[in-house]
C-alpha cells in the first residue's frame, strides 16, 4: 500500500488498541484503505508505552490530513466523551481520555 502522503484530501483514521499489538490504517473511504501498520506489543506494555508506539506510528504518516478517526480498545469506554473507563488486562487506562489525547498529539492534523 503505497500512498503519497503530502495530499490534500483528508483520510480517515483507524486504531485498534490491544494488549499484544497496535494495528493503524488511513483510508480515503471506509472501504479504500491507502495506508496501514501493525505492530507487536511486549507482553505487559502499559498505557503509557501504548500512547508513546502510536504517537511514533502517526509521527511516520506526518502531514497526513485527518478528517476522522474511529479507535478499537479491549475494555468499557465512555464513548461519547471519548474517556476508558478501565482496562482489565493493561495497567494506566483507569480514566485515560483517549480523544483528548488523540486530538492534541502529534494529529496536529486532525480535524
Amino acid at each position: 500500500m503505497s500512498h503519497h502522503l503530502s495530499q490534500e484530501k483528508a483520510l480517515l483514521l483507524g486504531l485498534e488498541i490491544g494488549g499484544t499489538k497496535l494495528q493503524l490504517v488511513a483510508a480515503e473511504t471506509p472501504r479504500d484503505m491507502v495506508l496501514r501498520q501493525r505492530i507487536a506489543l511486549p507482553p505487559r506494555t502499559g498505557a503509557a508505552d501504548i500512547l508513546q508506539h502510536i504517537s511514533t506510528a502517526l509521527e511516520a504518516w506526518k502531514g497526513v490530513k485527518w478528517k476522522a478517526a474511529g479507535i478499537g480498545f479491549g475494555g468499557p469506554v465512555d464513548w461519547p466523551k471519548g474517556t476508558v473507563h478501565c482496562s482489565h488486562h493493561i495497567a494506566g487506562w483507569d480514566g485515560m481520555d483517549l480523544c483528548g489525547w488523540l486530538s492534541t498529539s502529534s494529529l496536529s492534523d486532525f480535524r
